[in-house]
């Protein structure tokens, strides 16, 4: 317990003080001990001792003052910790102290985020980009297979390339060179035209409003025909075995022959057999024939002729 309370006044007004120090506690409280009388150890230098070996361990407010006059000179603090004096510094130990905040510090402690973005770029889907500043190298992207992988040529590359071909003047400002015909001649000539053709000879040239189809395996979708020749009266709906157009499909069965030709005798009656009797009413008699004979027999007269009828 040395010189615990210390102060420096003005040397040139404020020597041969009876200087007292009175030490408080954070609620206002007098400590024991205090108040302490100083000493003028040099010019306007007062010091006092104080002990520490009562008090708690904490932050103490010094007030330096006189009774004759009243009148305060100064103020100070003292830091206490495990009955020693230690500086502000030193005060607080961060591996033994409690930091101890109301609402207001710990809000006003707090960082202003409503400014950045929550996305998770592992989760979340991007909605719209403008500008991708790095693309790094994607080895199995669709369609891109014979896509260049070099680095472009810079425009002063291009204007160097053109002009070595075409002649001086800026490709950019579209002044020099060769003018539009002949550049048209240059890629249209019998060895550069097919570099600019697309390949399309693994392309269908089917017209589906004219070409027959040879082969169907697969109709995935097959839609209402509403024009098909010969079905106008085609019923549109399933007949059912209470429908009344199936009567229409009737037939007494009662009616129908069973006649086998190939087994069963046909027994006929006298009308059937003369109603399936030849008409010979017409035809000569023998009578007949033998006058038509007697008729040649007389007018042969080249050839004689004495055969009789059987």
């Amino acid at each position: 317990m040395a010189n615990e309370l210390n102060i420096q006044l003005d040397p040139f007004s404020n020597t041969g003080l009876i200087l007292i120090a009175r030490v408080y506690a954070k609620d206002g409280t007098e400590q024991t001990g205090s108040p302490v009388v100083c000493s003028e150890v040099a010019s306007a230098l007062y010091t006092g001792d104080f002990a520490l070996a009562s008090i708690s361990d904490d932050a103490y407010s010094v007030r330096f003052e006189t009774n004759t006059p009243d009148e305060l000179y100064g103020t100070g603090k003292l830091f206490v910790r495990n009955s020693e004096e230690v500086t502000q510094e030193g005060f607080f130990d961060s591996s033994l102290d409690e930091v101890i905040t109301d609402t207001a510090s710990r809000d006003a402690s707090k960082a202003d985020v409503t400014g950045l973005s929550t996305f998770d770029p592992s989760t979340d889907p991007v909605a719209n980009v403008t500008l991708v500043g790095t693309c790094t190298t994607n080895t199995d992207m669709r369609g891109t297979d014979g896509a260049n992988t070099t680095t472009p040529p810079t425009a002063a590359e291009i204007d160097a390339e053109l002009t070595g071909t075409h002649g001086a003047g800026s490709w950019e400002s579209g002044s020099g060179g060769d003018d539009a015909s002949t550049i048209y001649t240059y890629f249209t000539d019998g060895i550069r035209e097919d570099a600019f053709k697309a390949n399309v000879s693994g392309l269908s040239t089917f017209d589906p409003s004219s070409d027959t189809v040879a082969n169907v395996t697969t109709v995935q979708t097959t839609v209402s025909n509403t024009d098909m020749r010969g079905t106008d009266s085609v019923p549109t709906t399933p007949l059912l075995d209470n429908d009344a157009r199936l009567n229409n499909l009737d037939t007494t069965i009662s009616s129908r022959s069973d006649f086998d030709h190939s087994l069963d005798e046909v027994i006929t009656d006298s009308a059937s057999r003369d109603a399936s009797k030849a008409n010979v009413s017409l035809l000569g008699t023998h009578a007949d024939l033998v006058v038509i004979n007697t008729g040649v027999k007389k007018a042969s007269q080249l050839k004689p002729h004495t055969e009789n009828l059987p």
